[in-house]
């Protein structure tokens, strides 16, 4: 095989490669903020099921709180999907909503289920 064939097997092997790498980057830039968000949703559960009883909040008011973060986070969550379990021993908060990601050439659905830890 001449030098001329190997180039352009390695010029494909390096646009494919390229093709490869920019899809991942795609994906990775349109899931990861949805991640991102759906901890920062998790981290504020944890905060209010700790601090709920000594801030003397009812469930209502945590499902309202938890409400507000998510929709300042861009999250489609609806109140029917927030829980909020209040226990002498503690407080119990988890979510359950999926978030549907537009992709070229599919819709990829995540599922999430954000919980505040305390069991």
């Amino acid at each position: 095989m001449n030098r001329y064939g190997e180039r352009g097997v390695s010029r494909a092997k390096s646009l494919i490669f390229l093709l490869i790498a920019v899809s991942l980057l795609y994906v990775a830039a349109k899931v990861v903020p949805i991640y991102f968000a759906n901890f920062q949703l998790q981290d504020k559960m944890r905060d209010e099921a700790l601090y709920a009883q000594a801030n003397r909040h009812n469930a209502q008011d945590i499902q309202e709180a938890i409400l507000t973060e998510a929709h300042g986070l861009d999250l489609p969550v609806s109140a029917d999907q927030i829980n909020v379990e209040m226990t002498p021993q503690g407080t119990r908060i988890s979510a359950d909503y999926t978030v549907t990601v537009d992709l070229p050439f599919y819709q990829l659905q995540l599922h999430l289920t954000p919980h505040s830890g305390q069991d």
